[in-house]
């Protein structure tokens, strides 16, 4: 491309990475019946052209400095997963504050590629003021556009902890301006797997891990889309523990539908959202999902190391939660850990009332109701929730 002078996309997996961006437009764009405005239609673009750059620009860093790949981590990333809205956010900065475990903040997402070929420690450090400073700007302007409503539903901070939708969409359609589509094409990428998202994105933890060596290597990381693809990722991260959040949906898919309503405002015009139309297809997502994970817990049941936890465990229990988790993934539940951990349940807990309280949403604006719901995941709420 122009911009980076750069052709290598390291395109050799089953499919062209631009596959299930075009799967995306076709079927899910299309078949939500939604039209971009002029300003979203850019912002998609440029987003988009913004995952292709770094996509080169990670390939060809890794062939001049052959040493990135042979980084290794103290121990294996944990995983943590479940459907959206299921406390998936919550456990991730609960886990990423322990002493021992790093999680990817935003800005390290948006700007992941070293720009200096000085492999010395000093000189990666100040290459990571340098990008961080970068990188402000156009965070700032995407949160502009994002909006305030989307904000609220899904806090995201320039120097905070943020799931792996960004360094995985280099492959799948995880952009933040394709996601709201992808529920509507759901058979259509989940039928194509993966491809070698995860493969990059382990590229991705070990070049932040090798360019910050003085920061822990035990990575905490979550994405709630993970969960169609269990057996990618288990391919990818053999050694590693999956954390499977749970919620009842009639809590939480509500609160999905506004998330992605929200995201499809930032790119198309808000009055042809059709809700109902929205609510139908996060539904099918989510039993699609549902039925995904399941399988391949059952066929590979003994590979995959999995823990399930809870929602109003990680709400209402929350120290002994951690507890439990640390324990199972090999991390001290230190005094020092406990310290922390009250600090920040307390601050979580204020933030989460005055979220609560501004947005208000209910299942019947979403095409939904209670009796058709549990009678839909049944046996999950009984066995999971």
């Amino acid at each position: 491309m122009k911009r980076t002078g750069l052709n290598d996309f390291d395109d050799s997996g089953k499919f062209s990475f631009m596959k299930p961006y075009a799967m995306s437009h076709d079927f899910g764009y299309v078949r939500s019946k939604c039209f971009y405005s002029p300003m979203g239609f850019l912002v998609q673009k440029l987003s988009q052209q913004k995952r292709m750059e770094i996509r080169l620009l990670m390939v060809d860093y890794f062939k001049r400095h052959p040493s990135v790949e042979t980084t290794t981590f103290s121990r294996p990333p944990t995983l943590i997963t479940g459907f959206t809205r299921t406390g998936t956010t919550y456990l991730h900065e609960l886990l990423s504050i322990h002493p021992e475990t790093r999680a990817h903040n935003t800005w390290e997402q948006m700007n992941p590629v070293p720009t200096t070929d000085d492999e010395s420690p000093l000189a990666q450090q100040q290459n990571r003021i340098e990008r961080h400073k970068k990188g402000l700007w156009l965070f700032k302007f995407v949160d502009r556009v994002a909006g305030e409503i989307s904000q609220a539903v899904h806090k995201v901070e320039y120097d905070k902890c943020e799931e792996c939708t960004l360094p995985c969409s280099l492959e799948l359609p995880w952009n933040i301006t394709n996601l709201s589509f992808m529920m509507f094409a759901a058979e259509e990428l989940f039928s194509l797997g993966a491809g070698r998202s995860f493969d990059l994105y382990l590229k991705f933890l070990k070049l932040q891990t090798w360019s910050a060596p003085d920061l822990p290597s035990h990575w905490v990381v979550k994405c709630p889309f993970y969960l169609p693809f269990l057996d990618d990722l288990n391919e990818t991260f053999s050694d590693s523990t999956i954390v499977w959040t749970h919620r009842n949906p009639v809590e939480c898919i509500a609160s999905t539908c506004l998330l992605f309503e929200c995201i499809t405002h930032s790119t198309c015009s808000s009055w042809i959202v059709d809700k109902k139309w929205l609510g139908q297809h996060v539904l099918k997502y989510t039993r699609l999902s549902f039925d995904r994970a399941f399988s391949v817990l059952k066929r590979r049941k003994g590979d995959i190391r999995i823990i399930h936890v809870k929602y109003r465990d990680t709400t209402k229990a929350t120290l002994e939660t951690c507890e439990r988790v640390c324990k199972l993934i090999g991390l001290p539940f230190s005094d020092e850990y406990v310290s922390i951990l009250k600090e920040h349940i307390a601050k979580s807990r204020e933030k989460r009332k005055i979220q609560v309280e501004k947005y208000k949403y209910t299942l019947d604006e979403y095409g939904m109701t209670k009796a058709g719901l549990e009678a839909e995941f049944k046996e999950y709420i009984e066995t999971y929730c």
